[in-house]
């Protein structure tokens, strides 16, 4: 495998350090105390027989000095990075989901091989992935306790790069004000390939052949920022829709129609329709929501996702995170798909993948001042 250099970027110049979505597949270098990157993936897929599992994966390098002491206590060398690696599988008809997690340090040349554009991990305690980017393909293939996972997805150059009011594509404010990420997201990747799930002495209990259509966001820059409301609709007519929402009231909103044309965004009210807690970290996050936007999407100003599962939750309950006025002990980020429905019809017109972060920090919960 030849060697590589981790790439650099400039928060202060982010357009001189932009590159196309392959080249940014590669890891970055640490930049800062707070630098932070990840591979995601996210898919409602279905099996022969038509059966829906929601499926999430992130591979999260954790560059920067500070979220590493909070991790492990200490600050590794600039060679070496904390990997996590973190899944759900839902099988809904079931309704039993399976949460593997890894975390593992490695020497960034055993992390990416140039040649392949390939990311690869293992944890050595039965969780690891090897996900590479190739022209319009990408092949993944992750393994742990509870599945296996043999994916290919096709269509993976149409790219929509993120932009908010910095006026800058490819660039956000990541929510507080001296964070930003570098964001591009491919949205309507097909996805097909083989699903095993296993029992809980790891062995087979099924073999299925999935597919779906699944979108991918590969995010990388400066900020400690880990608190926010994010919304990705996928209309059954393949239109997109995208939206982060912040603590603080920023928000960075995206929408593409089925014929392509683009539309930025902000200023969306979010109606916070319910709660759920965790059963690990005991975080409680707002659950189901009502969307107020400022434009037409797909005819409508006004939707609602009806989440389909409560235990679909990230949770670090080792992880620390420094709040204003104060410090959330364990870390627990709600992530699962819901039904999409247009309020002007009553209709589901697509699904919804949501993450949703601790009411403490959103201060959304009753009664708060974010809460609507």
């Amino acid at each position: 495998m030849a060697k590589f250099e981790p790439l650099k970027f400039d928060v202060k110049n982010p357009e001189s350090t932009m590159r196309s979505i392959w080249e940014e597949w590669t890891p970055h270098e640490r930049m800062s105390a707070k630098t932070f990157e990840w591979w995601y993936v996210t898919t409602v897929v279905h099996d022969a027989e038509g059966n829906p599992y929601f499926m999430f994966l992130s591979v999260s390098g954790f560059r920067g000095s500070n979220i590493q002491q909070g991790l492990l206590g200490e600050v590794l060398p600039m060679e070496k990075a904390v990997i996590g690696l973190t899944a759900t599988i839902t099988d809904y008809n079931q309704k039993k989901v399976r949460v593997p997690m890894g975390l593992t340090v490695m020497d960034m040349q055993d992390y990416y091989d140039p040649d392949e554009n390939r990311i690869t991990a293992d944890d050595g305690k039965g969780a690891s992935v090897d996900w590479n980017f190739d022209e319009d393909t990408m092949h993944l293939k992750f393994t742990s306790n509870d599945s296996d996972w043999d994916f290919t997805l096709s269509n993976c150059s149409d790219a929509l790069w993120h932009k908010d009011k910095l006026g800058i594509e490819g660039f956000i404010q990541q929510g507080a004000e001296d964070d930003f990420s570098y964001y591009y997201s491919l949205p309507n990747c097909n996805l097909s390939g083989k699903l095993t799930l296993k029992n809980e002495d790891t062995s087979i209990e099924k073999v299925l052949d999935v597919h779906g259509r699944a979108w991918v966001d590969r995010q990388w820059g400066d900020f400690s920022t880990l608190f926010w409301e994010w919304a990705s609709f996928r209309f059954n007519n393949g239109a997109t829709m995208h939206l982060y929402n912040f603590f603080n009231g920023h928000q960075e909103g995206l929408y593409r129609d089925a014929d392509g044309n683009v539309q930025y965004f902000s200023g969306v009210k979010v109606i916070q329709n319910g709660y759920v807690q965790s059963d690990v970290t005991k975080t409680w996050c707002s659950w189901g929501w009502t969307y107020e936007f400022p434009i037409e999407i797909e005819g409508s100003k006004t939707f609602t996702v009806e989440p389909m599962n409560k235990k679909e939750f990230m949770q670090f309950p080792t992880l620390n995170v420094p709040i204003e006025g104060g410090l959330i002990e364990g870390y627990g980020l709600f992530e699962g798909a819901g039904k999409l429905i247009n309020e002007e019809t009553g209709e589901v017109v697509g699904i919804s993948v949501n993450e949703s972060g601790d009411i403490r920090a959103m201060q959304n919960a009753p009664y708060g001042p974010n809460q609507n």
